[in-house]
């Protein structure tokens, strides 16, 4: 009888407080849903509100969320490959330790997302609004940045290697420690970037509308091989 008396109690909590309870696959789309777990794959979910919902571990493979909002939702562990965000709102989600390949974030809102040790390979960024994102250790190798906003962005210990961030916004970008081969800069300034070596950049690629930060110099090989 006690139990049950606390299984009530708990149920009428989380109704009272609009939080789903932990798993609830079957849980209509919206608002703080739960869909932590679960597989969710190829859905149309396109410019639905999930602010603050939880999809930690979830298969959302092929799932399309063009426009819709996902401020503050969990994404952790998630595979969400092929999944569109294309100008969805996304500030503060957390896709740490996600995984996910030809996903698109173009023209999100996306500002302080977590994306620590996610690994996004030949996904696309373009023109999306990162600022105060954190890709520490994070996969985006043969990913699309161009035209974003990456301010204060750090990618530390991160994998850009064959990564275009062609006119990108780099200011106060933390390049230490990232694998950098191929990684193109053509028609970008890296002038306020941090961190940068020369060791890095001498096996990236630029064209002369790169802008060098101060004491390094052109490599010798310039041009991005094919």
């Amino acid at each position: 009888m006690v139990k049950r008396s606390a299984l009530i109690a708990v149920l009428v909590t989380a109704a009272s407080t609009g939080q789903a309870l932990a798993g609830s696959c079957s849980s209509d789309a919206g608002p703080r849903v739960d869909w932590s777990g679960c597989s969710k794959p190829r859905l149309m979910l396109t410019g639905i509100d999930f602010s603050a919902s939880n999809f930690e571990g979830a298969n959302l493979t092929g799932t399309d969320f063009r426009g819709s909002t996902l401020d503050s939702s969990v994404f952790y562990k998630a595979d969400i490959s092929r999944v569109s965000f294309r100008d969805s709102s996304l500030n503060g989600a957390n896709f740490e330790k996600a995984t996910g390949l030809r996903t698109s974030f173009d023209g999100a809102n996306a500002q302080g997302v977590n994306f620590q040790k996610s690994e996004f390979n030949r996904s696309s960024f373009n023109k999306a609004n990162l600022a105060g994102a954190n890709m520490t250790k994070a996969d985006v190798a043969r990913g699309s940045f161009q035209g974003a906003n990456l301010e204060r962005v750090p990618f530390v210990l991160a994998n850009i290697s064959r990564t275009n961030f062609a006119g990108a916004n780099l200011s106060g970008v933390d390049f230490r420690n990232a694998f950098t081969y191929n990684a193109n800069f053509e028609n970008t300034d890296l002038s306020g970037v941090k961190n940068l070596e020369q060791q890095q950049l001498d096996v990236a690629c630029g064209n002369e509308a790169t802008v060098l930060p101060q004491g390094l110099k052109k490599p010798e090989r310039w041009d991005c091989e094919e």
